[in-house]
């Protein structure tokens, strides 16, 4: 539930989201978002893991990744294999 109230829910806006949410009185956020959303959010965060991953600091040192990406990440490979 974390995954899509932190990453879907952003692919549309909150004034998208409050216009279904009146338009469709009873409905809940998860009937609003779609397959596709999710899909498209999986597949930036697949495409740029090695990215993350790979970044730097100032210094050139490499950075802490966080954790929290990495388990989506990991979560994205397992939906998508």
């Amino acid at each position: 539930m974390e995954f899509l109230a932190g990453y879907v829910r952003v692919v549309h806006s909150d004034y998208y989201y409050r216009t279904l949410l009146v338009k469709f009185r009873g409905a809940s956020y998860l009937d609003i978002i779609t397959a596709s959303d999710i899909a498209y959010v999986v597949s930036l965060i697949k495409n740029s893991g090695n990215v993350w991953l790979n970044m730097k600091t100032t210094e050139g040192k490499k950075a802490k990744t966080v954790i929290s990406l990495i388990l989506v990440i990991g979560i994205a490979s397992e939906v998508l294999v």
